[in-house]
């Protein structure tokens, strides 16, 4: 078993043989303290993961998930540096690379811009990145540092026309600079750092808020990653840290 740090974004990684409904039995029998726990096993050739949130229900995609795992892949020496590699997910195929630095990057799933509607006065977007986000604008980083988040996960997501699994986030931008916080579906709190969530945001910003820029610096409570794009694809790098526990 292995512990990864994605800027603050922390998970379990722990390998088998096959795919197989082991899941169920294990959040039964342990308590995860981390985020989330991801199982990987290869088949095929090809590197697979399952994306567990810490509460135990299944999340389809996860970006500091996906760069956990290329990290820890090529931390154990099994893939190479500055190759991409195919990993599978419950979205469907990614790809990502680590450098020789050992910074991996992930090519993320194509945001798609589901709804914009007004909420209590306030513009609010509402993006899937492999999962769906709601994203809300302030017009300060004061204003983001005192944002009421906990009301607004909870209540947002009872709307209509929200999906009630949706990550909440709240954001300032200036430049290429992204001040980010997200409030995770599954953890059930807010969450040092999501790399989906900073991809949604780039999305809006790319696309509805007329930014010049194609690469932005995401700031998060766990720290700083990088979301660029190129031919409209969504590339999602920063550092990650992995310790064997067992």
């Amino acid at each position: 078993m292995t512990k990864c740090d994605a800027n603050g974004n922390t998970f379990l990684i722990m390998e088998r043989k096959e795919k197989e409904s082991s899941s169920k039995k294990w959040f039964e029998e342990n308590t995860c303290n981390e985020d989330g726990v991801i199982w990987l096993y290869e088949k095929n050739h090809q590197w697979h993961m399952e994306y567990y949130n810490c509460d135990g229900s299944c999340a389809a995609m996860c970006g500091n998930g996906a760069r956990s795992v290329y990290y820890y892949l090529y931390s154990h020496d099994k893939i190479p540096e500055d190759k991409w590699v195919t990993l599978g997910t419950s979205f469907g195929e990614i790809k990502g690379i680590v450098d020789s630095n050992g910074v991996p990057t992930v090519l993320m799933p194509p945001p798609i811009l589901f709804r914009s509607l007004i909420w209590n006065g306030v513009l609010v977007d509402v993006i899937k990145v492999g999962v769906p986000h709601v994203a809300q604008q302030t017009k300060s980083k004061v204003e983001l540092d005192e944002f009421p988040f906990q009301d607004f996960f909870t209540t947002i997501r009872k709307h209509d026309l929200i999906p009630p699994e949706s990550n909440a986030n709240v954001f300032f931008y200036e430049e290429n600079h992204i001040w980010l916080r997200t409030f995770e579906n599954g953890v059930n709190r807010e969450t040092k750092s999501c790399g989906t969530g900073c991809v949604a945001v780039s999305y809006l910003l790319k696309n509805t808020l007329n930014s010049s820029h194609d690469k932005w610096t995401v700031h998060t409570k766990g720290g700083d990653v990088t979301v660029s794009i190129d031919s409209q694809s969504y590339y999602l790098k920063g550092q990650v840290t992995c310790n064997d526990i067992i």
